[in-house]
């Protein structure tokens, strides 16, 4: 089976202060979208789920998401529906506002973006993610929540060690 490239788990992280984890995500490699295969989210078995980023190909972060409730393999490939009125396809719909563009375009630009994935378990993946906004501003996300930059991932998301 494929391996996933884009991938690291949680506990890679963890341990890291807030003001160092967007350096590290960007160093980290990364996929164009419209080169993912589903062998490589299928690959996921220990983490089905988790964060997703979104990168201009220059590292510039883009949007950032969760699949908590449904796995990476079901909830990536949703945000790529071509049909304009899909429920799921939000980063198109956010890319079609901050362009000014129509939906065609906006998928066609969401397909050349980079994609890293942070697996976390499945009810971990709310809080990272509120985390990763808050911390890092991608550009399509709203910032709610301020947090401690000198605080560890692991206390700000409240991250629990991973039993393997």
């Amino acid at each position: 089976m494929l391996e996933c490239s884009f991938f690291l788990a949680v506990d890679e992280l963890a341990n890291h202060p807030l003001h160092e984890i967007g350096a590290t995500l960007v160093k980290h490699q990364r996929k164009v979208v419209g080169h993912v295969e589903i062998a490589e989210l299928a690959s996921l078995k220990k983490f089905p789920n988790g964060v997703y980023l979104f990168y201009q190909p220059q590292g510039e972060l883009m949007y950032v998401g969760k699949s908590s409730s449904r796995s990476f393999i079901e909830r990536v490939p949703a945000h790529f529906d071509p049909r304009q009125e899909a429920w799921m396809n939000s980063l198109c719909k956010h890319l079609m506002k901050f362009n000014s563009c129509a939906y065609e375009e906006a998928l066609a630009d969401a397909l050349t973006l980079e994609i890293l994935l942070v697996g976390t378990p499945g009810e971990q993946a709310s809080r990272v993610e509120s985390v990763f906004r808050a911390v890092l501003s991608p550009k399509l996300n709203n910032t709610r929540k301020v947090h401690d930059l000198d605080a560890t991932l692991r206390t700000a998301a409240q991250i629990l060690p991973t039993v393997s």
